[in-house]
């Protein structure tokens, strides 16, 4: 299965363990879609970068649930 932009719903850097930080790309049910480890000195870079490749992707949705 390919992942499509249009099925993120959310990107997120996850540093809840120690040494090994990730991105994490999630649909509407908070499953991983995919995890991309960084690098923790420069995760939150990695992580803007693939934030905004994200949010300026023609593909790009950006319902958000009510409620």
């Amino acid at each position: 299965m390919n992942l499509q932009i249009s099925q993120i719903k959310s990107v997120e850097l996850d540093r809840s363990k120690p040494f090994h930080h990730v991105i994490r790309l999630k649909d509407a049910n908070g499953h991983s879609l995919e995890v991309i480890p960084v690098n923790e000195s420069t995760g939150y870079e990695q992580f803007k970068a693939v934030y905004i490749a994200w949010t300026s992707h023609e593909s790009f949705n950006p319902k958000t649930k009510k409620g």
